[in-house]
């Protein structure tokens, strides 16, 4: 329906937009202390730890890069979310025990250690909302003179960090067409509600919107829960297991012009997922993402679906990538005359914020 298809792009035009023009950082005192093996001592503001790299923001010489290998301490007045190998997580006040073996994160109860070695990501827990947010976006066209055919798309993915809680939103449009052809559109909107806990394994809500005329799916709003755990984690790569179950409720394409709940159809649905992430520095910096959801139907007899999503991504300059992308989705059983299968490969280019 023509509808949730301008909806789905009018969401997707002001989330970038508000994204965009958001308040910028509060200004805060660039005072953290790095000091490196071979004796460097660097001043400035961490912002992130994320597989072996650590940003630290500079007043001389911008934001650099630095291999987690290569500290020897850190010294830090402000608070920290800290994420081990296995998923824990802890949040306190940041520094190097005397050895330089260890992270120590002091909080209201007391200093809690943890080996460097162990260590996969740190993230300051700002204090305002728009601080605390970070993502990015990418815009790509092709066209294909021979044919005529032309694909465009248009995705973001965001991140917002708090203590004990990470909720992630991705949004993504792709829309093909021809000559001969009508054309045929995908949109998806897909958040996520983690609920960090003191073991390995964590809570996971999972919510999507979804439209795709290939499947014959005019919207598909999917939501639910379950349980996640990292099972492989260290500090250039991470795999995630997610084990649930969601409700379904599917409009397609024969059906009325309204989302008239009349018109839908319900199920109940399992969920089986994994999410697999490699990232490699080098000069420039190279991540691989890939993500795959299997939802067996417990209400309909046979019927399963799934998602496979793949992106490489490769720094051009600093925060600006390009990308190149692998999605497909499958439907068994689909509600109504469309193919069973619908899949793609999509370039673009991006930005970091």
């Amino acid at each position: 329906m023509k509808g949730l298809r301008t909806a789905l792009f009018g969401g997707l035009l002001v989330a970038l937009s508000v994204l965009s023009i958001g308040p910028a950082n509060a200004q805060r005192g660039k005072t953290d202390v790095i000091v490196l093996k071979n004796g460097d001592r660097v001043t400035g503001e961490i912002q992130e730890l994320e597989y072996g790299l650590l940003r630290l923001d500079t007043d001389d010489m911008g934001t650099i890069s630095i291999e987690w290998s290569a500290i020897a301490s850190i010294d830090s007045q402000y608070v920290f979310d800290v994420q081990r190998a296995g998923g824990r997580q802890y949040a306190g006040i940041i520094a190097t025990s005397e050895d330089g073996q260890e992270l120590v994160i002091r909080d209201e109860v007391g200093p809690q250690s943890v080996p460097l070695s162990s260590v996969v990501r740190v993230t300051e827990l700002e204090t305002g909302f728009w601080q605390r947010v970070s993502g990015s976006m990418s815009v790509g066209f092709n066209y294909t003179k021979s044919t005529g055919i032309r694909t465009s798309s248009i995705t973001m993915s965001s991140q917002y960090q708090a203590e004990q809680l990470k909720a992630t939103l991705d949004i993504s449009a792709y829309e093909t067409s021809s000559p001969d052809t009508e054309p045929s559109a995908r949109e998806n909107l897909t958040s996520t509600v983690q609920f960090q806990r003191e073991r390995p394994s964590f809570l996971m809500l999972l919510n999507s919107l979804e439209r795709n005329d290939e499947l014959g799916i005019d919207a598909r709003l999917t939501t639910g829960g379950g349980l996640a755990r990292y099972f492989a984690q260290d500090q250039d790569s991470e795999f995630m297991l997610f084990v649930g179950a969601v409700a379904n409720q599917e409009w397609t394409n024969d059906e009325a012009e309204s989302l008239d709940a009349d018109d839908s159809q319900q199920s109940i649905e399992g969920v089986l997922g994994a999410s697999w992430r490699i990232f490699r520095f080098n000069d420039p910096e190279v991540s691989l993402a890939s993500t795959a959801y299997l939802y067996p139907s417990l209400t309909e007899s046979g019927r399963r679906r799934g998602t496979l999503d793949v992106s490489l991504r490769r720094e051009i300059i600093s925060d600006l990538f390009f990308d190149i992308s692998f999605y497909e989705s499958y439907d068994s059983d689909p509600p109504s005359a469309g193919e069973t299968t619908d899949y793609g490969i999509v370039t673009s280019l991006g930005y970091k914020f």
